[in-house]
């Protein structure tokens, strides 16, 4: 999950020229200066997940994205603050206003001329944003590679992606093959999903058991099924079936043997396969549907 906050929303008075009645909420100058948020241009991705009067009435409810502004200033006194400041678009939205509390996530930095930069989470908090991990900017910001660079549309992947992004950042090989595995699974249950329908939910769906097929039921019946996708795409092959059905085991040997660990050389061998067959699973989804 990406950085998250809990706190009151504040609004700029008049004093403040062009962001007079701008919603804002305040950030720690350490999340400023990590992310380099001073930069020209620069916003920040966020989703806002619910707005509390307190902590027993909700105002909204819900899973809502959109832009905050970087801001920087100085009062009276000479003080530094460091500022969030909520889009006019997201505001209207969902009815953001001073006063009100807001579970904010944030998720990416936009730099001008288009770098992208990922905000990994450190803690929950209520207030400022803090810093606590030794050496993040290296970590996070400089990380020469993320392991899944396929852009998925669909939030729940996109949100997966970013959480197995940052277990392999942090060297959390056995996290990083089990969030994989849960990443191919839900991708194979939505293939079926998308392909057959719920008139034939045993593709994917354990009735009995009411819970999903697990990988290794699932990849057999993508083996079964196999002439069923070819049309749709080549690279429906005996190739793929071999990858995942490896795949499953080196992940299983991850979460169940305390003895087999997974390192960075393994991983990283299975990168392009894995791109390419997020690509096919996703794309295959998108043509059915």
């Amino acid at each position: 999950m990406p950085e998250r906050t809990i706190q009151k929303i504040m609004t700029y008075d008049e004093s403040h020229g062009k962001f007079a009645g701008r919603h804002y909420i305040e950030i720690s100058y350490e999340t400023w200066k990590t992310f380099e948020l001073g930069k020209l241009k620069t916003k920040v991705q966020c989703e806002v997940n619910s707005l509390l009067k307190n902590k027993k009435e909700t105002v909204f409810a819900g899973s809502e994205r959109g832009l905050c502004h970087p801001r920087n200033w100085y009062d009276d006194k000479e003080r530094n603050y460091y500022d969030l400041v909520f889009s006019s678009t997201l505001v209207q939205k969902i009815g953001i206003r001073e006063g009100l509390l807001i579970d904010l996530l944030l998720i990416k930095v936009y730099r001008w001329g288009g770098t992208v930069i990922q905000i990994f989470p450190k803690r929950l908090v209520l207030g400022k944003m803090e810093i606590k991990l030794d050496n993040l900017l290296e970590q996070t910001i400089n990380r020469p590679d993320n392991l899944i660079e396929h852009n998925f549309s669909d939030n729940f992947y996109a949100d997966l992606v970013i959480e197995i992004n940052r277990a392999f950042g942090f060297k959390l090989y056995n996290s990083t093959l089990v969030l994989t595995r849960k990443l191919l699974e839900n991708l194979l249950i939505d293939l079926f999903r998308t392909k057959y329908g719920m008139q034939d939910i045993e593709k994917f769906y354990n009735t009995n058991k009411n819970r999903h097929h697990d990988f290794a039921k699932l990849v057999d019946t993508l083996q079964a099924e196999l002439s069923d996708f070819k049309p749709f795409s080549t690279a429906f092959s005996k190739n793929m079936i071999e990858f995942l059905d490896k795949f499953r085991e080196k992940s299983n040997s991850a979460a169940h043997s305390i003895d087999i660990q997974p390192n960075f050389e393994y991983i990283l061998q299975q990168k392009k396969d894995l791109n390419h067959y997020c690509e096919i699973f996703d794309s295959m989804i998108s043509k059915i549907k």
